[in-house]
């Protein structure tokens, strides 16, 4: 026996809308409309894909969705930065943090914003977490090129 979804139905899929409005992003080059869309596609992740569900198929997918959420609100926070928002681009920074403690890219790209704007203390700071986080959690140090970055961010 299969089951299948009849798509002639009236319905709204959160994952098919995210992809949609990621692809859209990707594919204009106006900075205002790429915020926009990143902006409406991370706004529809809520937490893990089918969070209370173990089934290996939904693993999978749960992964890729959250690797992917993740890496668009890099991408996001990397243009608030461009277009000279550094509270924004630490908020969404933040927002990936929430999402994943362990999300390395988040910390570095935290202290790169924090280097812009010329936030030193900051800089120190967030390498602390980043140290400790990983530490705690996965028993590791950060990479080296987080430790390379603290250190040309902080001579």
């Amino acid at each position: 026996m299969f089951y299948r979804f009849n798509r002639a139905l009236d319905f709204d899929y959160d994952v098919e809308a995210f992809e949609a409005f990621l692809s859209r992003a990707k594919s204009t080059a106006d900075l205002e409309e790429q915020i926009d869309l990143y902006q409406k596609a991370v706004n529809l992740v809520r937490g893990p894909f089918l969070e209370d569900i173990d089934a290996d198929w939904v693993l999978l997918e749960r992964e890729h969705i959250s690797q992917t959420y993740l890496s668009a609100l890099i991408i996001l926070a990397e243009l608030f930065q461009k277009q000279g928002q550094p509270e924004m681009a630490l908020a969404v920074c933040q927002r990936a943090l929430d999402y994943d403690k362990t999300y390395e890219l988040a910390y570095s790209l935290s202290m790169q914003i924090h280097h812009s704007i010329g936030d030193r203390a900051s800089i120190i700071r967030t390498y602390q977490a980043v140290e400790e986080v990983m530490q705690r959690q996965l028993g590791l140090h950060p990479s080296k090129e987080t430790e390379e970055l603290y250190r040309r961010l902080t001579a």
